[in-house]
């Protein structure tokens, strides 16, 4: 999976998301330009924080897995993040 993320408001703000499969077939899933900062951010100033892969599940699952003495882990493989890098898809 490729997340690239760029500060801005309107259409100077980015977010693409693309993914290949095994074979190495590349789809773009998402490839929007638009916000993506609160509209009442005056000076942008970069992301403090970003989480590019988070966990949802409900609560039957991980209380299921508490209960009945389950690990429940989760590995991000080869989990690389770049600063100022752009995919070859979006390079206008």
């Amino acid at each position: 999976m490729e997340v690239y993320i760029l500060e801005g408001k309107g259409e100077e703000g980015r977010f693409f998301m693309s993914i290949t499969n095994k074979r190495g077939v590349k789809t773009t899933l998402f490839d929007v330009k638009d916000y993506t900062l609160h509209p009442n951010e005056q000076c942008p100033d970069g992301f403090k924080n970003i989480q590019p892969l988070k966990w949802y599940t409900s609560d039957d699952i991980s209380n299921f897995m508490k209960e009945g003495g389950y690990g429940l882990e989760v590995y991000w493989d080869d989990l690389e993040v770049y600063r100022n890098k752009k995919p070859v898809e979006i390079m206008d």
